[in-house]
């Protein structure tokens, strides 16, 4: 279990760093067209939003079939880094699943507001 983690946790650091750093970038420029026309913001997020939106099923049925295909490994396979690859799985994408969906939230509420700055 500790190598599939491990390379998990580092990619979460690369990832979440490079996230970041973009998003810190993303919220400097989108603060400096809302606040010059909040039609030309509204416009430009809502497009992207919507395709942030059309990723949230694609997201949860990729985390559902690892999860599947975990579980037929580990009850399966009788071997001990198989039965340790399917359980780091499983927790990954337990985790993963938990964060999106909090994260699915906020996204729809974030796409509601920038219609409203649009009507």
């Amino acid at each position: 279990m500790i190598i599939p983690l491990l390379i998990f946790g580092l990619a979460g650091i690369g990832g979440g760093s490079g996230l970041a750093y973009r998003t810190h970038k993303q919220i400097s420029e989108l603060t400096t067209i809302y606040q010059s026309d909040k039609q030309a913001f509204a416009a430009q997020e809502q497009s992207r939003m919507e395709k942030v939106n059309a990723n949230w099923p694609r997201l949860k049925l990729a985390y559902a079939i690892i999860v599947v295909i975990s579980l037929a490994l580990f009850f399966l396979v009788n071997k001990d880094w198989v039965t340790g690859l399917a359980l780091a799985l499983i927790l990954i994408c337990s985790i993963l699943l938990a964060v999106d969906v909090f994260a699915q939230k906020r996204a729809i509420i974030y796409t509601e507001q920038i219609r409203l700055i649009k009507s």
